[in-house]
């Protein structure tokens, strides 16, 4: 089954780009676009008036998440790592032919306890601060239907 995320990479990047960096960054923009535009399609339902809080708020959310690549990425260089995780996972399984008997899984290396409660933090923080446009676009929502009797 080809989904609309797919159809869209398939006519922007040729196939020998499936898998590289570019490609994967494009695949988290086009999810997140749709399912805001999903939203933003319930959001005008909801409250009778077009608005765009909620796609707002799922377009932000892949800028978060790019952010905490490169910072996870700079933060390898600077601890002296010249392979990123991933790389090395990928190399490993290729060479030891270790893995998940070909099905394209790839374990990665869990990291320490730090580095998951700081990027538990960063998660707390963005969800705080773009969760705003989604709140308030269901308050708007309530806000409407309290306004013309009906109940939501």
């Amino acid at each position: 089954m080809l989904t609309c995320t797919s159809f869209i990479l398939g006519c922007v990047f040729p196939t020998s780009y499936v898998g590289t960096t570019s490609y994967e960054l494009a695949r988290l923009c086009i999810v997140f676009c749709i399912s805001g535009i999903v939203h933003a399609g319930g959001d005008t339902m909801a409250s009778g008036k077009l608005g765009f809080k909620s796609f707002t708020f799922f377009m932000l959310q892949p800028f978060g998440i790019i952010v905490e690549i490169i910072v996870s990425y700079l933060w390898s260089r600077f601890q002296g790592d010249d392979e990123p995780d991933r790389q090395r996972t990928k190399r490993a399984q290729q060479e030891q032919h270790i893995g998940n008997s070909g099905r394209g899984f790839e374990e990665e290396p869990v990291p320490p306890v730090w580095v998951r409660c700081v990027g538990c933090i960063w998660l707390l923080a963005w969800m705080t601060w773009t969760a705003a446009y989604m709140a308030d676009a269901l308050f708007f929502a309530r806000m409407q239907s309290l306004k013309s009797g009906a109940e939501l």
